[in-house]
């Protein structure tokens, strides 16, 4: 029947632990004078000695025997005397005693050969034994006894727990405790403490310490006893323990220990081989193949923890490492990962084109793409839903229906429809029920007398269904209800006499025009706001120059062709429209060769412009084509880093000459899905238009 180890083991062999000598006395009787003779003690007691001395750290000149009559109870005091002049601080103690033992009034005893049983005081006991170890100076010291009643020697009050070979210890083992005999054994056998032990001690295929050897002991002697025989591990009540344990290490083979490092090929077994043989014959193969072994762990570790900085450190710590293109290639990715990321977070536009633009070939571009177009198309959805309000026809809420058939505005613009539907079927039926009869107006003819093709009378809808070029009255203004109120006493007047016709003279179309450049006069002050003031030419082409916040803008997208500059998408007409796409070096050497001092306007420059119009907003109305200004800004795209073209007719991107880092500049953009004049850093190698100024 199967039992539950018992202890917790041992720990290791400490690469810090003292490795003084290994001092081994052995006392074995089978021959008693007096008492009963025994049949396995000193067979026992050799093979303890050859199983240490052969596998061991143990040295034959270290090892005293007291076998038979040479165990006189004179011999045994007078070794255990020699041991504290032989023994160091750094040395360690073993004693191994097998013969006869008694007990009486809970002392022990050890029987020496020639002790007569009547006569106690030929025995040793453990007093006598405890008096002569306390003074060895000993770092370990190991008791082992296999005797009957042999437990007395330990403490009552202590019990072993799992300790380090760097500490002092005071341990013994007993083959029983201490009102329990032990078992002798078959003749030409071992004792079954003995065959335990040493079984134990020949078969462990490393370091051995005694916490491990006593609990598999104790639990195969009792199996092998049926429980008749339990042996006892503790602590002796001997002074200098320091709850350490001792350790049986093996003898160095390093032939036999660099084979069996290689056939576990663990870092464990190459960095435990090093510290056994720092300067050994396969030292140099060893540490080769324990930096292989360590990059690997390294890389093993980059790779389960799967952050930038876990690859970068493998990358750091092994500068030619086999996996570093494989760490920077990881490195690349989780960037990326993490741009995608915060993009999504930010969920805005300027943060999913700044990834578009860092990772243009990204695993992520086209849902960066996706997510561009939704965006511009919820941001347009309010200016085309104004634009609709505005016409407010069925064909443009139509319109607006088909680009959004999902909008916000989607139920309110249905219903638009339905009315304009229901207002045009009253208004057609109110224009049937106005229409004279042909009988009525032959009659009213022949009483009035007949008039004039163009002055019949006529219903008041056909007075005023002239085509808008002949007469615009809303485009008009206050003036235009005045020219209403007229043609209105003036309809009146001829329906009075008998006649229909619109008098001679309505206002012209130049004149309504003229009228909207006087109101816009008003609402800025009486001041035009801005003036053109010359024109500068290169390259065969003239641009036109205008004076604006106390500084002269050239008023034209530049074209002029240099190094680092496109075209849109490469066709010339683009160039001759929107002018050229620079980078902001390029930008600033175009702006030079126009001579004088024509320069990039400064970040503050174009700040103070857009403030000086009414901020992002008003802005964005003046300085735009057909704007209240003359700068007429264009919405000429962008080139982005990997050569492609983007948002022409949608946004249009102007240099500043002032630098946010030494890869960023600032730019204003005029954007057209909110109508607002941005102030954004962009790359310097990225294609925007260029307007130059002077002071």
């Amino acid at each position: 029947m199967a039992t539950q180890k018992k202890g917790t083991g041992f720990d290791a062999e400490s690469k810090s632990a003292p490795r003084g000598k290994n001092y081994l006395l052995v006392i074995a009787i089978d021959e008693y004078v007096h008492c009963p003779k025994l049949n396995n003690c000193v067979k026992d007691a050799r093979e303890f000695i050859e199983v240490l001395t052969g596998k061991y750290q143990f040295e034959p000149g270290h090892v005293t025997t007291l076998y038979n009559d040479q165990a006189t109870r004179a011999n045994i005091l007078s070794r255990l005397n020699e041991l504290k002049r032989k023994v160091g601080s750094e040395d360690n103690l073993i004693i191994y005693f097998s013969g006869h033992g008694e007990t009486e009034d809970d002392v022990g005893y050890w029987v020496p050969v020639a002790a007569s049983p009547e006569h106690n005081w030929e025995f040793i006991s453990t007093y006598d034994i405890k008096s002569r170890l306390d003074p060895i100076p000993s770092f370990h010291t190991f008791v082992i006894v296999d005797a009957c009643f042999s437990g007395s020697l330990f403490t009552s009050y202590k019990t072993v727990k799992a300790g380090y070979d760097t500490k002092r210890s005071r341990l013994g083992l007993a083959a029983s405790h201490s009102r329990e005999r032990a078992l002798d054994g078959t003749a030409g056998d071992n004792s079954p403490f003995a065959a335990k032990l040493l079984k134990r001690l020949r078969e462990s295929p490393e370091d051995l310490g005694v916490q491990r050897l006593a609990t598999d002991v104790i639990e195969e002697v009792q199996a092998a006893t049926r429980g008749r025989q339990t042996p006892v591990f503790k602590t002796l009540d001997v002074k200098g323990d320091d709850s350490g344990q001792y350790v049986f290490h093996l003898k160095a083979n390093e032939a036999a220990d660099w084979k069996a490092c290689q056939d576990a090929g663990t870092l464990t077994a190459y960095q435990a081989f090093l510290a056994k043989y720092p300067e050994g014959i396969y030292t140099q193969a060893a540490r080769a193949m324990l930096v292989e072994l360590e990059e690997e762990a390294g890389w093993e570790a980059a790779k389960a923890t799967n952050t930038i900085l876990s690859y970068y450190r493998y990358n750091q710590n092994y500068l030619s490492g086999k996996y570093r293109a494989e760490a920077l290639t990881a490195i690349k990715r989780l960037e990326e990962e993490q741009a995608w990321r915060q993009a999504k977070r930010a969920g805005s536009l300027s943060a999913f084109l700044e990834y578009k633009e860092r990772y243009p070939q990204g695993r992520f571009t086209a849902e960066a793409e996706e997510q561009i177009q939704a965006i511009l198309a919820r941001q347009q959805e309010p200016a085309a839903w104004q634009a609709a309000k505005g016409k407010d026809t069925s064909v443009a809420y139509e319109a607006y229906l088909q680009e959004y058939p999902q909008g916000a505005h989607a139920l309110e613009a249905q219903a638009a429809i339905q009315q304009l539907k229901k207002k045009a079927k009253e208004a057609e039926r109110r224009k049937e029920d106005k229409i004279i009869p042909k009988q009525q107006i032959k009659q009213k003819s022949d009483a009035v007398g007949t008039q004039p093709r163009s002055t019949q009378a006529r219903p008041m809808h056909q007075v005023f269904s002239q085509p808008k070029s002949a007469f615009d009255w809303k485009k008009w203004g206050p003036v235009g209800a005045g020219v209403l109120v007229v043609l209105l006493v003036v309809w009146g007047t001829s329906q009075w006499a008998g006649g229909g016709s619109i008098p001679s003279g309505t206002p012209s179309e130049n004149t309504a025009i003229t009228q909207k450049n006087t109101q816009q006069g008003e609402e800025t002050g009486g001041e035009s706001p801005s003036t053109q003031t010359s024109t500068v030419s290169f390259g065969g082409q003239t641009y036109k120059t205008i004076r604006l916040n106390g500084k002269t803008w050239i008023a034209q997208n530049l074209n002029i062709d240099v190094p680092e500059s496109w075209c849109y998408e490469g066709k010339s007409a683009n160039c001759q429209k929107y002018g050229r796409l620079y980078t902001w070096q390029t930008a600033q050497d175009a702006c030079k060769k126009l001579g004088g001092r024509w320069r990039l306007p400064t970040d503050a420059e174009w700040s103070a412009l857009r403030a000086k119009y009414g901020g992002e907003k008003g802005a964005y109305k003046a300085l735009i084509e057909r704007g209240s200004t003359d700068f007429a800004a264009l919405l000429g795209g962008y080139r982005g880093l990997d050569g492609s073209f983007s948002y022409l007719g949608l946004s249009g991107g102007y240099w500043s000459g002032t630098e946010k880092g030494p890869q960023y500049a600032w730019d204003y953009s005029f954007g057209s899905v909110n109508g607002e004049l941005y102030r954004l850093s962009s790359r310097k190698s990225l294609g925007l238009s260029c307007r130059c100024m002077k002071d």
